[in-house]
């Protein structure tokens, strides 16, 4: 019912949460906790807003241009007919998404790509800011071989709304989008400098758009707690709802740094991802 007829779904992806503050006694959870490290709580909150708030309603629209490389299945016919993932790709989730849904079209196949929130995969998010920091400036450095690889796509009738829509969303809001808010935020500042808008001007202009930002977030969290009821406690939904806050007061703005980093001349690969483990259980 949620994803129609079986033949017609060429992939499907799930939601990511946080296995960094879980306790887990053999195969089963124990415990689930919301996350008490800073960059683990703005990454959850990053991601709820990603799985149950954008995902889906650009799958609903035929135009979700990726299914996380953490959690998503595809047909294996098509994975043998498009031979695979390619080496060397630093966006290679996003480039098996985009590269089955134009050979698709370009073979006059119908189909559609799924998203299913309610469908959840536990993994450990970074936990310090030099491995996210490493992470981030890789995922954007991915986007711009993916914005090289599909720019054919984009506003083409045969690729449809992912072309429009999905591709368009990438260059719009990911490649495109980080640049010009930096550059908001650096021409408030001079304006500000040179007394050509007042500091309550200044001020209302970061207001409202951090107020848009929490909104959304909150949102994400609201579709956690009453769809999925993950995080059950008070005090892990009050602690979700700070992340909420904090997630658009500094964490954010490092992100934009970061993608901007990103475009400068550096190394082109995945580095070192150390993960921690999870908390188990006392054996006695």
């Amino acid at each position: 019912e949620v994803l129609g007829a079986p033949e017609t779904v060429a992939g499907v992806g799930g939601t990511l949460l946080p296995s960094n503050d879980l306790v887990i006694d053999g195969p089963e959870i124990v415990e689930r906790r919301a996350p008490t490290n800073y960059w683990v709580g703005c990454q959850t909150i990053e991601y709820l807003t990603a799985f149950l708030v954008a995902r889906p309603a650009m799958a609903t629209m035929r135009a979700l241009p990726i299914v996380s490389g953490g959690f998503g299945l595809y047909q294996r016919g098509l994975l043998i007919e498009v031979v695979g993932y390619r080496p060397g790709h630093l966006g290679e989730d996003m480039d098996m998404c985009l590269r089955i849904q134009r050979f698709l079209a370009d073979s006059n196949r119908g189909y559609r790509i799924a998203q299913v929130p309610e469908s959840l995969c536990w993994t450990e998010y970074p936990s310090t800011h030099e491995v996210l920091r490493r992470q981030r400036i890789r995922w954007h450095r991915g986007l711009k071989m993916i914005l090289d690889d599909y720019r054919s796509m984009f506003a083409r009738k045969r690729y449809g709304r992912v072309g429009t829509v999905g591709v368009g969303s990438l260059v719009v809001f990911e490649w495109v989008g980080p640049i010009l808010e930096a550059l908001g935020w650096v021409a408030i500042a001079l304006l500000l400098w040179l007394g050509w808008i007042s500091p309550v001007a200044a001020l209302g202009v970061f207001l409202a758009t951090q107020a848009f930002g929490v909104a959304l977030s909150m949102i994400g969290v609201t579709l956690m707690t009453r769809h999925l009821g993950t995080f059950r406690s008070r005090c892990d939904v009050v602690r979700l709802l700070g992340w909420a806050v904090a997630t658009n007061w500094g964490y954010r703005q490092m992100t934009v740094v970061w993608r901007i980093r990103s475009l400068l001349p550096g190394a082109a690969g995945w580095g070192e991802m150390p993960r921690l483990g999870f908390k188990t259980v006392a054996t006695s």
